[in-house]
């Protein structure tokens, strides 16, 4: 195993084009040292941060997210999230659409970014009032902007394998965690009906799925073709 003096020279090489911030990151948290220990590269967006690894994302795939946008676009059923302000709801389909077209999970969350609220919405409390409005967490924009990106990606795959390949996906992690749940973990490198989880997610907006994909809010599952 490298010593982290030759580490994080390996990692200033790898990522030398990358902006500051990214250097800062490689330098300060374990998790990007972690990777590199463990011969995992990170796939890095060009905002320098980690996006999710769409390994099936290709020209194909990006055209049939865009006509399951548009689907539900025309349906009066996309997800519009309450965290997003009202510049955010009007922006947010053609940024969906843009980042689906030649952009990332990542590019999305930085285009919502500043379009966010300021505070969420009050939460119910156990003696059933609702709480103070709670100040927007940190990193709402990248959840929204991966759950969403990532939903519209499986339901592309899903279709693709149902017309050009076996009608069948297969469940696999884009994104590393820091902390993995146990039912998360069982369904890594399962197969699974293209059609049912398809017709699932079409069903499930803004809601958890039937079949548990994606697994909520930064599980990092999702699929690919097999």
């Amino acid at each position: 195993m490298p010593s982290y003096g030759c580490l994080l020279t390996r990692s200033h090489t790898l990522f030398h084009n990358i902006s500051k911030p990214v250097v800062t990151l490689v330098l300060y948290k374990n998790s990007i040292l972690d990777y590199v220990f463990s011969g995992i590269l990170p796939f890095i967006s060009e905002h320098g941060r980690m996006a999710l690894n769409l390994v099936s994302l290709d020209e194909r795939v990006r055209g049939l997210m865009v006509q399951e946008i548009n689907r539900d676009i025309q349906a009066g059923m996309l997800y519009l999230s309450d965290n997003l302000n009202p510049q955010g709801k009007e922006d947010y389909p053609s940024l969906l659409l843009k980042a689906s077209t030649s952009g990332d999970s990542d590019s999305l969350a930085f285009d919502i970014h500043s379009r966010l609220n300021t505070y969420e919405k009050p939460r119910r409390l156990p003696n059933g009032s609702l709480s103070k409005a709670p100040v927007m967490r940190v990193n709402a924009h990248t959840m929204l902007a991966e759950g969403e990106f990532n939903r519209f990606y499986i339901r592309a795959v899903c279709l693709l394998s149902i017309k050009e390949y076996s009608g069948t996906v297969e469940v696999y992690r884009a994104k590393e965690v820091s902390h993995s749940r146990s039912e998360s973990e069982r369904k890594i490198g399962s197969v699974v009906s293209a059609e049912k989880l398809l017709d699932d997610l079409r069903g499930s907006v803004g809601i958890d799925t039937a079949l548990g994909l994606p697994a909520g809010p930064n599980s990092g599952l999702t699929v690919k073709l097999c």
